[in-house]
């Protein structure tokens, strides 16, 4: 898929990993298992209350959970976020929506994207991509740029950053969370647009395509900003 890099202190992990949904949640949650805990699925909060002590969480259809903390991650309709009056900067483009799915075919050889199209106004439809370790494609079928890519790595480091400073406990300390994500977020934000206006003038053949993974691409840029950003918070995101 692409040339191999050597690690470096900059860069320690160079390359790109291709990873089907399902694995990346298996890993997570077989490591959860391995702590002693699983994921409940089909299991909505519907309302919370909070006192001097922590929070009770009432599910749908099931039994009131008490706890020290609430972590608002349940998605971008978040039952959590409405209730505390929490906003969700961002624009919706009712225009544009992205299909994603796992897929087998025997028809296609694994060693290549296989990409349709309109080569005259530079359109992408549909793309079939190989992942590695598996019998499956993954399908995209989009209109709009697929830079949000990125949100999977910032929500595992957003939950990292999270959970030590829980274990803690510390007030200050979990403070400290939106101080040092926030601003990662804000930057995810405007290169997600960015991405999609470079995009859109691909398609009206104002701007030339360039590869993203590339020495000058937007992927080694973004990369950048991001390791300087790092350095300037004492090395944590």
């Amino acid at each position: 898929m692409q040339e191999p890099k050597e690690p470096s202190e900059r860069v320690p992990y160079p390359e790109l990993v291709m990873q089907p949904q399902w694995r990346t949640e298996r890993i997570l949650r077989d490591r959860l298992a391995e702590l002693g805990h699983e994921v409940e699925l089909g299991v909505e909060v519907t309302g919370f209350e909070q006192d001097e002590e922590g929070v009770t969480a009432t599910p749908a259809g099931g039994e009131r959970v008490r706890c020290a903390y609430l972590v608002g991650a349940d998605g971008g309709r978040s039952t959590v976020r409405k209730a505390l009056g929490v906003g969700f900067a961002g624009e919706t483009f009712e225009s544009e929506r992205m299909l994603l799915a796992d897929v087998k075919t025997p028809d296609l050889d694994r060693d290549h994207w296989h990409l349709w199209g309109d080569m005259a106004s530079r359109t992408l439809h549909v793309a079939l991509c190989p992942l590695p370790g598996t019998d499956v494609f993954q399908l995209t079928a989009h209109v709009h740029s697929p830079a949000g890519g990125q949100g999977l790595n910032t929500g595992v480091q957003d939950a990292y950053n999270l959970g030590w400073k829980l274990s803690v406990g510390s007030d200050a300390l979990l403070d400290s969370y939106e101080q040092e994500r926030m601003p990662i977020a804000e930057q995810r934000r405007r290169q997600v647009h960015a991405a999609r206006r470079h995009l859109r003038a691909v398609r009206r053949g104002r701007a030339r395509a360039a590869p993203a993974g590339g020495p000058g691409g937007r992927a080694a840029r973004q990369a950048r900003r991001l390791r300087r950003l790092r350095r300037r918070r004492g090395g944590r995101a």
